[in-house]
């Protein structure tokens, strides 16, 4: 007779993409969510030397060292600060500010908001510091108040935004916002190359959803970049996008506990972003 899947089996499945996360080594800082990216895939390699005396011949096989080869390719081949991040230091960025905006103007129609929806500033500071706010004024309930009636939200590579609270000053969703605030916007953003001795490394997670509903989530603790991030340009009559492959080499944490130095997988906790 056949075998058969059950639920349990099927649970075991994967048909689901992957997204890919990174942040600073070492740290509890937020993940950043790297979107764009194809053919995402882990190869964990492990380096073992036989313990032989003469008199008996092998006696065990022991585990000299353990890494997991990563890559990925990313759409992402002219975000500056995607490729500084992801590289390590082998870059130096340098952003050269614009022409500073004292009173940018900007409204939220309504129906374009809800309470604590984030929305963008159209304008951002070059060196990613928060806009300096004149006034946030609701076009029914007047003036607003930064921390009880709305906040400044930072989105990692993305920018600032706002996000209206729904207060006691703050009667309905019906109605504009208007934002009055100054920012100086990035006048270019240069990344050069060539000299540096030690790459830094990030830590790297991918995330799927299991055909249970749960998130699974794949970190690597301590990984490098190969630093090979060059990609091609494309022909005049193709719609396919350029992209860059990207390699790292996930190495033991030794600072970590012993058995949990590598990577680990974790099934059923929470989404990453």
């Amino acid at each position: 007779m056949a075998d058969k899947f059950t639920s349990a089996d099927t649970d075991t499945l994967l048909s689901q993409p992957g997204f890919f996360y990174y942040r600073d080594y070492n740290t509890s800082n937020p993940y950043v969510k790297a979107v764009f990216a194809n053919g995402a895939a882990f190869t964990p390699t492990t380096e073992s030397v036989s313990i032989a005396f003469d008199d008996v011949g092998d006696v065990r096989d022991e585990v000299s060292n353990e890494t997991v080869e990563i890559a990925l390719s990313s759409g992402r081949v002219l975000d500056l600060d995607f490729i500084d991040a992801l590289t390590g230091g082998l870059y130096a960025k340098t952003v050269n500010p614009g022409t500073p905006v004292a009173a940018a103007s900007q409204t939220i129609a309504s129906g374009d908001w809800v309470f604590d929806q984030i929305v963008l500033f159209e304008g951002q500071n070059s060196d990613l510091a928060a806009p300096s706010i004149t006034s946030v004024t609701a076009g029914t309930d007047g003036v607003l108040a930064e921390g009880t009636d709305y906040n400044l939200v930072l989105l990692p590579e993305v920018g600032y935004g706002i996000s209206i609270v729904d207060s006691a000053n703050v009667t309905i969703e019906a109605q504009d916002i208007v934002i009055v605030y100054g920012y100086t916007p990035a006048g270019s953003t240069t990344l050069t190359r060539g000299g540096v001795k030690i790459i830094t490394p990030i830590e790297i997670a991918f995330q799927t959803i299991g055909e249970d509903g749960n998130f699974v989530t794949y970190t690597f603790y301590k990984a490098t970049s190969n630093g090979a991030d060059g990609h091609g340009f494309s022909p005049e009559n193709s719609a396919e996008p350029i992209t860059m492959d990207l390699a790292f080499t996930a190495k033991k944490d030794t600072n970590r506990t012993s058995g949990d130095q590598l990577m680990s997988i974790v099934s059923g906790g929470a989404s990453l972003g």
